[in-house]
Parts: structure tokens; C-alpha cells; sequence
């Protein structure tokens, strides 16, 4: 697999990380009702992103015919998903630490080789600023 990082994948993984920043800003700063707007939209987003990066290795299971990497892929949305059930503050943290433990297990798919060696680079910050901006959101909020 290659090892360096596609541009693409670097400014999507910045533009995706965009909105986690900018509602948990809104959550913490905008007036009633935009905040409440912006709890719900947060909770969503940080679900969606969180099965996205499941789906990640869903797609590379795929490509390299690895029963236990299938398995591992739906593990990330099964997790999010009860954070709808959760208060927004509980949730945040959640989905945070869901953020947190889909990191150390790329970093272990890595190892294995799993994974492109630049998706390894690729990660870390992309998971501060989701779950940095979730903390932010559930504590500050």
C-alpha cells in the first residue's frame, strides 16, 4: 500500500472535521433556539461520522478478503447509534470516547497492515478535533 498521503484524503479529512468544530461553537455561543439546532445536529453528525469511519474498513475488508476486519466495520455505528437515547452532554461523551477507541483500533489494523501506512499519519488529528469539539460541546455547553 502506498505510503503517502493523498491530498484528497488530507482536505476531506480537514472538511469533515469542520462541522464538529463549528457546532460545538454554536452550541456553547449561539442564542436560543440556534444551540438547541445545534445539539441535535452534533449528536447527528458525530453518528454519521463515526459509522462513516466503520465503513472505512468495511470497504477494505472488501478489497482484501478479511472476515475479522468485516466484523470489526459495523462495530463503529452499533456503538454510535444509542447515543440518540443518551442527554446531548452524555452523548457528546460518548460518541468522544467511540472517536477515541475507533483510533486505537486503526492504529492496531495498522500494525496489521490493515490499513494504508498514511492512514495512521491521518488519524490522530482528525480525532482530536471530533472528539475535542465533542468534550468541548458536553462540558462547556
Amino acid at each position: 500500500m502506498s505510503e503517502r498521503m493523498p491530498p484528497m484524503a488530507l482536505w476531506l479529512g480537514a472538511a469533515g472535521a469542520l462541522p464538529f468544530i463549528g457546532l460545538a461553537l454554536a452550541v456553547r455561543f449561539a442564542p436560543v433556539p440556534g444551540n438547541f439546532v445545534a445539539e441535535t445536529l452534533l449528536t447527528g453528525y458525530g453518528i454519521t461520522i463515526l459509522s462513516f469511519m466503520g465503513g472505512v474498513h468495511w470497504g477494505l475488508a472488501m478489497r482484501d478478503h478479511r472476515p475479522r476486519q468485516y466484523a470489526a466495520s459495523v462495530l463503529p455505528a452499533l456503538y454510535a447509534w444509542p447515543a440518540l437515547w443518551l442527554s446531548a452532554e452524555t452523548g457528546w461523551l460518548y460518541l468522544a470516547a467511540g472517536f477515541v477507541l475507533l483510533l486505537v483500533f486503526d492504529f492496531w489494523a495498522g500494525l496489521r497492515g490493515w490499513t494504508p501506512f498514511w492512514y495512521a499519519r491521518l488519524r490522530p488529528p482528525l480525532t482530536l478535533a471530533a472528539s475535542g469539539s465533542l468534550l468541548f460541546a458536553a462540558l462547556l455547553a
